[in-house]
């Protein structure tokens, strides 16, 4: 099915910036069709055009950026309206913003533009979503009433039928609160995470900008250079981890990418590799690992495997900052295998371990949150462990440390007619 194309309207007086602004979007991967005006009686026809989306300058010597929100406001409050200036401070994006205004980009920073209109469109669909079942839940309330009314004018033998259907609204409507409860939640999960999800993608990439700027600019000798390129490699190998993790998340959530790809594995090697790799990384910790020789290679599939043991050894360390010990054990039985990874860290509070698998969640104790972290990792883990038809679990103690358990099958379950399924 071919894409729809964005429905742009443009309030700017300089034509070449309204090109700028349109290349970008199609750089950043839409289809574009758009309307540049530039007085407010051009602004109001295009408004009834129904567009998509609004870019407006802030600064238009005919027809001004805060006059175009007030008079978008009024006409069509739901559309989604940007400012997009040159000139535009703090005070006057805030006080947009106050007034309805989507959000804002600077002209020199135009490279966000392909962001903050995903992030328009998509408040907008939820505001459009959100008006729609407010007026399915008016409708429904109203034929609520009308029932009752016609309920309580009949016979006493009514009452029952009554009585049900009083039943009935309350259920939607602690139904309703429910789900409004869990949207709000949602939402601010959402923006807790967007928050920290910006600052962790800014902290490295800052360090990568800087060093290199430094790199480029000064004469360096040798150790210097070799440090701040260690540096740099750093904070890049922990960017693309953030960035996979983010991937990892939208393959998963939608469904496509994300593939488990079974093999015959040698899951020691794995648990093995992995605990040298973190005892290069560090002095303060020790590791004891307590995985018996000869197990049968299983199936399983080695990086997404491999995956789960990173994150929950680099969990172990991250969050027991002062070291400590931390062991790796495995337990086989006929059906099972059961790797468990324990630290003597931070632990964490009784009140979020039933919370600390789902995505986005982050504990709210300020010395954890300190250590930083998007609150991905331990999702997209259990994804893999229960896409293996495993299951995974954590015991834990405030500042007596942590248990995470996982478990994976040995053996592919049976169809009917003991064939296997593969």
């Amino acid at each position: 099915m071919k894409k729809k194309p964005l429905n742009l309207l443009i309030l700017e007086d300089n034509p070449g910036d309204a090109e700028l602004a349109v290349r970008q979007l199609e750089r950043e991967g839409f289809t574009v069709e758009w309307r540049r005006v530039e007085t407010e009686n051009a602004f109001r026809e295009g408004l009834k055009k129904n567009p998509d989306l609004i870019l407006v300058d802030y600064v238009v010597p005919s027809f001004g950026g805060m006059d175009a929100l007030k008079m978008k406001q009024k006409i069509a409050p739901e559309i989604p309206l940007i400012m997009v200036s040159g000139k535009i401070g703090e005070e006057i994006a805030v006080e947009s913003m106050k007034f309805g205004a989507a959000d804002y980009v600077l002209k020199d920073k135009l490279f966000r533009l392909g962001t903050v209109v995903r992030r328009a469109l998509e408040k907008a669909r939820t505001y459009r979503a959100r008006k729609k079942a407010k007026e399915e839940l008016k409708k429904y309330q109203e034929h609520l009433e009308e029932l009752v009314e016609e309920r309580t004018s009949k016979l006493k033998d009514t009452m029952k039928d009554l009585e049900k259907e009083v039943g009935e609204r309350k259920k939607a409507e602690s139904l309703i609160r429910e789900q409004n409860e869990r949207l709000k939640e949602l939402d601010r999960m959402k923006s807790e995470f967007l928050s920290t999800a910006a600052h962790e993608l800014r902290t490295p990439l800052t360090s990568i900008v800087g060093f290199s700027e430094i790199l480029l600019k000064r004469k360096l000798d040798e150790e210097r250079s070799n440090r701040f390129l260690k540096i740099i490699n750093e904070e890049s190998v922990s960017l693309a981890g953030l960035i996979n993790d983010l991937l990892d998340v939208s393959r998963i959530e939608s469904g496509k990418g994300f593939k488990i790809k079974k093999a015959p594995t040698d899951l020691r090697g794995i648990i093995l590799e992995n605990v040298d790799l973190f005892k290069s990384q560090t002095d303060k910790h020790t590791f004891k690992v307590d995985v018996p020789d000869g197990l049968a290679k299983i199936e399983l599939d080695k990086d997404k495997i491999d995956q789960v043991m990173e994150n929950l050894l680099s969990n172990a360390v991250k969050f027991s900052p002062q070291g400590g010990k931390i062991t790796v054990s495995l337990d086989k039985t006929d059906e099972k295998v059961k790797v468990a990874i324990t630290d003597t860290g931070m632990g964490i509070p009784e009140k979020d371990l039933p919370h600390i698998f789902e995505k986005f969640y982050r504990v709210e104790v300020a010395s954890i949150q300190a250590i930083g972290g998007t609150g991905l990792g331990l999702g997209i883990v259990k994804y893999i462990v229960e896409s293996h038809g495993g299951k995974i679990s954590v015991e834990s103690e405030t500042g007596r440390g942590s248990t995470f358990s996982f478990t994976l099958p040995t053996k592919l379950p049976k169809a009917r007619g003991g064939r296997r399924i593969s």
